[in-house]
């Protein structure tokens, strides 16, 4: 069951939890996105996945660390949003 809001661009797996485990690399460039905007977007997964840091530190650090993009702005905007919080 999925209790969290799922973060657009995320490449998400479910068994019996849901996980990110990033950017949906092939599913980005098959719809034509940039090299930059995904490599922006793995930059930004790790940081809300892997770097140990809650996910209001992750978003100040994506802030902080990841040149502004249409695509970034996106994924902030959704997880300021998320009345459940985001999957991760």
């Amino acid at each position: 069951m999925i209790t969290q809001d799922v973060m657009p661009y995320s490449n998400t797996v479910t068994a019996r939890e849901a996980k990110v485990f990033g950017a949906n690399a092939t599913g980005l460039e098959r719809r034509g996105f940039s090299s930059q905007a995904i490599d922006a977007l793995h930059k930004a997964f790790r940081l809300l996945t892997r770097a140990g840091l809650n996910t209001s530190q992750a978003v100040a650090r994506i802030k902080e660390e990841i040149p502004d993009s249409a695509e970034i702005e996106e994924l902030l905007a959704f997880i300021e949003s998320a009345e459940r919080g985001v999957i991760k």
